[in-house]
């Protein structure tokens, strides 16, 4: 007795963490009562269990101990833990029991009994979202169940229990009616609401698009003596939000912060996000996602991040997924995926992670749940002491399990796969598992098995070395029959030609034995039986070859294990001896004096003579030639059947072509041959190949092409060749969506699919943008054109916002100023700018868009006014950036005048390092283009400010305006000249011209010592010696890797 008062003693008086409870209650005493039911095949169905052959119905064991108080700890304790629940646990653990016990009571009824406040809504809650891998429809099915069960029961009915039930109608999408649902509460249960009952009818009111009548509401709660608070305000939001009233929701959520501080405003936004996304209103979530980014310094380092919580987020991905177009997710991916890269990771981030990854694959939303896992192996803190991809490795085969289960179609199965694969790499055997799903999914027949197999097979198996794959068709079957036809698929559509190599005992077992007794009808011996069992064979698709090495390996097995009598295997022996000559002998002969097949010098040839048909017929009759160079070949092979082959062919080439490249090594990665640019490339032809095809189907084209060429990736040996195949592809996208013929103008929506394929290629490393990239610029240049200054000012944010790219000003600023000459335009896009650009950029994209448009005066004016604080550097790479934009139609003009406001308005003078890059690319620009005025006058204008060209690079202007001399004196002024010019134009070209051309060789042939090269003269100039050749070293580095700056 004393030891019992001791250990009672010792027990926690710490009991807060439990759920109050207004009744006293006893733990159960009779633990055997509880003893789990077994699973009806009804009850499976719900669950998703008993679909799969090898896979166990249930994995909970019935256990007679286990008390009710236990059960709901547990549960509990896995939902504090997991934020989930597995929908068997609750099946097995709470609804069995409860309707088991409407026969005979147990301690299930007695306990619910005893304390419903404790049990029976935590039991209801469980059929929300916390029961992750089961479909809504389902959850309510089960909700419904148990409600009948706590009615049979006669378990006292709480309002903490009817919010439980209202909110798992929610959280399930179920359609209810909140006025009827009041006077449920009223009438039939007597009990009284309160300020969480109606908080959540508000929401069904704007979830069920009735939001316009919230404030019918706000009469019937103060009605019940209920005061808004914050949860309230939230849902009044959320209604306004609903309705699209904008004006109203901007209203709600300035006096939330007004009335409840500014904490409130990260909980008004995000009511205002679910709002929006569940009434499918796009462009005004998109509005609140930029509204709501905040920047945060994690480690010193400016984030951008959404000031919500993260519960937020995913409902808003639920939402979005949900109301998307195909009802799969796929419409909203690129929007979800850029929410969840901003989302704030606080604590509890990773365990929602995991269950909206496991709700999203429930309800079938597949291509929103991939970005979703994706994400869970970005996370770093939470998952220190585990592996980060374990909770990858379950919840895939379960993907693969559901996509199955619900009959998804072929191409939507094989857009997913090609996602996943892309996402997470092939170590990860994302096909092994659907292939696994398939061959053992219950309710295929057999030939259903074989059409699912026949779709991936070229994926799973492209060298067909894995014939084993083929035994679960074969032994699906239920007669021989159903075999035979099934062996005619196997080798002579699948292409196992060998079926030798399966399993001797399995074949044995279905084929030898029962054809063997099949053609004994007591009088043929038993060679006549081998005899007819090989013409059958033959029959169907099999080769003598593989029927003579079956036999032998089943002779060779039954007598390794001495199985059946001497004589049979004596006559199976001769049979085996009798016919090897013929069949073997013969066999060589026909192989001698058949084609070979031809070596890879011949094969070279061929591609290099654009003989496309014998290159084709080649591959499909041989494949590669032996000890085929693949780093040669590929690329002159793939410009051959982009411009030569029909669409079908090209596929196929794909296909052979990535499984060879696929076996290049880790240690070979810098020598596979397939290039980043080639894939841009052949989604270009296929874009050509079909003027109809959608965005959306480039977008998983794109994700097809990674999976096929894991290690084409963008790098910078490939940079020129980057930029002119994302250019040419981007014009085709355009184009396509441009067509009159087909009358397709380009739409806001299409714009959009535009955006989430350049992202796409960019998370997929096909393309790389650099600080003056100038393709969102003509993308941005387009949309002005065709839907107008509002769509294009998007488009423009859009890119800001998501690929940090804010080079497209440029197009708009120069349409404000020159064309349209809207003031408030210029400063709100100045102003856009500024939140993800420098002043100084920012006012160097000005300056230049207004020389651009002949408004040098107003430049002028604007770096007069001395606070512009435009940086060197910042001007160069704005000079590049037009260079590169104006690069078919160069503007002299604007050159020159750029250059001399910047020379004399900025610091671009004292900076030698940014002259020299200034210096650099007009030099090339004027090489390219051929032009001999334009460089002679920049060396005088930079000469007259005191930065002179160095010696090799007025040899560069001289050779310029040499040309251009000798070609004006040719064609102008000589004999042979095209035009005849007077007496003036020859003295205005000598006066402006050839006295500066002069000049320059004057200097060229008595080259004066600059002071700066006085100065290395000097004996004591040793550190300014240093100095000097390390900066030279940095301006050929950076010229090295600007080379690639003239962009289409």
């Amino acid at each position: 007795m004393m030891r019992r008062a001791l250990s009672l003693a010792r027990v926690s008086r710490n009991l807060s963490h439990l759920p109050c409870t207004s009744r006293q209650f006893a733990i159960s005493s009779r633990r055997s009562q509880h003893v789990a039911p077994a699973l009806t095949r009804n009850d499976e169905t719900l669950i998703n269990r008993g679909d799969f052959v090898g896979v166990r119905p249930t994995t909970i064991k019935a256990d007679r101990n286990t008390t009710p108080e236990n059960v709901i700890a547990l549960l509990q304790h896995q939902f504090t833990r997991n934020a989930r629940i597995n929908g068997e646990k609750f099946m097995m653990g709470i609804l069995l029991p409860l309707e088991a016990a409407k026969e005979q009571p147990n301690a299930f009824s007695e306990a619910f009994k005893r304390s419903p406040d404790r049990f029976a809504p935590f039991a209801v809650s469980l059929c929300g979202s916390t029961m992750s891998d089961v479909s809504s429809t389902n959850k309510l099915v089960m909700l419904d169940r148990l409600w009948s069960a706590y009615e049979n029961l006669g378990i006292p009915i709480t309002v903490e229990i009817l919010n439980e039930r209202i909110s798992v109608w929610l959280q399930n999408n179920h359609n209810f009616d909140p006025s009827e649902v009041l006077q449920e509460i009223e009438m039939k249960y007597k009990l009284e609401p309160n300020a969480k009952t109606f908080s959540m009818l508000l929401r069904q009111l704007a979830f069920s698009g009735k939001g316009c009548n919230a404030e019918s509401w706000e009469y019937e709660m103060a009605k019940h003596g209920i005061v808004r608070d914050l949860d309230i305000h939230c849902s009044m939001i959320l209604c306004a939000a609903g309705a699209r009233d904008y004006t109203k929701t901007e209203l709600l959520v300035e006096q939330s912060v007004e009335k409840y501080g500014d904490s409130a405003r990260r909980s008004a936004l995000g009511a205002a996000m679910v709002g929006s996304a569940a009434a499918n209103d796009i462009t005004r979530l998109r509005k609140l996602l930029r509204k709501a980014v905040i920047i945060s310094k994690d480690n010193d380092k400016r984030r951008h991040v959404l000031e919500v919580d993260y519960p937020v987020v995913f409902d808003v991905i639920w939402l979005l997924a949900k109301n998307s177009a195909g009802a799969d997710g796929k419409e909203y991916t690129a929007l979800c995926e850029q929410i969840l890269e901003h989302t704030i990771r606080t604590k509890g981030f990773f365990k929602y992670l995991v269950r909206e990854a496991d709700r999203h694959i429930a309800h079938e939303y597949y291509y929103t749940a991939v970005p979703i896992l994706v994400d869970t192996l970005r996370v770093q803190d939470c998952l220190k002491n585990q592996k980060k991809d374990s909770f990858v490795m379950h919840m895939l085969p379960r993907m693969c399990n559901q996509m199955i289960r619900k009959g998804l179609p072929v191409e939507c199965i094989k857009e997913v796969c090609n996602r996943v694969s892309a996402s997470f790499g092939a170590e990860y055997r994302f096909y092994d598992n659907l292939l696994y799903a398939i061959l053992t999914y219950r309710e295929y027949t057999p030939f259903e098995k074989y059409e699912m197999l026949e779709a991936f097979i070229d994926v799973v198996d492209p060298d067909r070395d894995r014939i084993h794959l083929t035994l679960p068709l074969l032994t699906a079957c239920t007669n021989t029959q159903d075999r035979l036809k099934m062996i005619y698929r196997i080798s002579k559509i699948l292409g196992y030609p060998d079926i030798s190599l399966l399993d001797t005992r399995v074949m044995s077992r279905l084929f030898l034995y029962p054809m063997m007794d099949y053609y004994d009808d007591g009088r043929n011996a038993f060679e006549a039986r081998l005899d007819t069992l090989a013409r059958v064979f033959k029959s169907y698709g099999v080769s003598a070859e593989a029927t003579w090495k079956l036999v032998f390996n089943w002779w060779k097995y039954r007598c390794s294990i001495n199985e059946g009598n001497e004589r049979d295997n004596n006559d199976m022996s001769n049979w085996l001896q009798y016919n090897y000559a013929e069949i073997f002998e013969s066999t060589k002969k026909t192989t001698k004096t058949s084609e070979k097949p031809p070596d890879f010098a011949t094969f070279a040839s061929c591609v290099a003579d654009g003989d496309y048909e014998r290159v084709h017929s080649t591959l499909q009759k041989y494949g590669w030639p032996k000890d085929t160079d693949f780093n040669v070949i590929t690329p002159q092979l793939l410009d051959l059947y982009l411009e030569s082959a029909d669409w079908g062919c090209t596929t196929r080439m794909l296909n052979l072509l990535s499984a060879a490249c696929n076996r290049f090594s880790e240690s070979e990665e810098h020598a596979y041959p397939v290039k980043n640019y080639h894939l841009l490339n052949i989604m270009r032809r296929r874009i050509v190949e079909n003027s109809g095809i959608e965005v959306s189907t480039m977008i998983d084209y794109a994700y097809e092409l990674r999976r096929m060429f894991p290690k084409a990736v963008a790098e910078y040996a490939t940079f020129m060749d980057t930029i002119h195949a994302s250019h040419r592809l981007f014009s085709g996208v355009l184009f396509n969506s441009l067509q009159q013929d087909r009358n397709v103008d380009l739409t806001v929506g299409s714009v959009d699919k535009i955006i989430d394929l350049l992202v796409t290629l960019i998370k997929l490393d096909m393309v790389t943008l650099h600080m003056n990239e100038t393709l969102t610029s003509s993308i941005v240049a387009t949309v002005l054109n065709s839907l107008g200054w509002n769509a294009a000012v998007d488009t423009w944010l859009k890119f800001q916002s998501t690929l940090y790219l804010s080079n497209g000003m440029i197009s708009l600023l120069k349409y404000s100023i020159g064309r349209s000459q809207n003031r408030n335009h210029t400063q709100f896009v100045l102003h856009k700018s500024k939140s993800f650009l420098s002043q100084s950029r920012a006012n160097a994209i000005y300056l230049a868009a207004l020389v651009a448009v002949k408004r040098e005066d107003e430049g002028e004016k604007f770096l007069a006014a001395g606070d512009h604080g435009i940086k060197p550097l910042d001007a160069v790479h704005v000079f590049r950036l037009l260079n590169a934009i104006n690069y078919k139609s160069y503007d002299e003009r604007f050159v020159v005048s750029f250059a001399r406001l910047c020379l004399q308005y900025t610091d671009l003078m004292e900076d030698k390092m940014a002259c020299e890059i200034f210096h650099n690319d007009w030099l090339k620009m004027c090489e390219t283009k051929r032009l001999g005025q334009l460089p002679l006058e920049l060396y005088d204008l930079f000469k007259s400010f005191g930065r002179p060209l160095d010696h090799e690079q007025m040899k560069r202007v001289w050779k310029l305006s040499k040309e251009h001399n000798n070609l004006t004196k040719k064609w102008l002024f000589g004999n042979d000249r095209l035009l005849n010019v007077t007496e003036e134009s020859k003295k205005q070209y000598r006066e402006n011209f050839e006295s500066r051309f002069q000049a320059l060789e004057e200097q060229l042939n008595n080259p004066k010592p600059t002071e700066e090269q006085e100065s290395l003269s000097s004996p004591n100039s040793q550190g300014q010696l240093d100095r000097f050749i390390e900066n030279v070293a940095k301006l050929q580095l950076m010229d090295e890797e600007d080379s690639g700056q003239k962009a289409i």
